[in-house]
């Protein structure tokens, strides 16, 4: 089974939203965008999930909010 990476996660949300060629968003924005993202994923998880889970999305966050 592959490894997921936190910061390979953040960087692959923030491009979902980071379009430089199609852009209204600058990537500032795109990483807003990421985070509210994440944000509503940990809302979810925080209820039922493994802490393992639970630390890999407050990870990338981390890692969203560092880049």
């Amino acid at each position: 089974m592959e490894k997921i990476d936190p910061i390979e996660t953040a960087e692959k949300l923030i491009n979902k939203f980071y379009k430089p060629n199609h852009q209204p968003y600058s990537y500032r924005d795109a990483q807003s965008c990421a985070l509210i993202a994440v944000n509503e994923i940990i809302e979810q998880l925080t209820h039922w999930c493994p802490a393992h889970i639970l630390n890999f999305w407050l990870n990338v966050k981390k890692e969203i909010e560092l880049s």
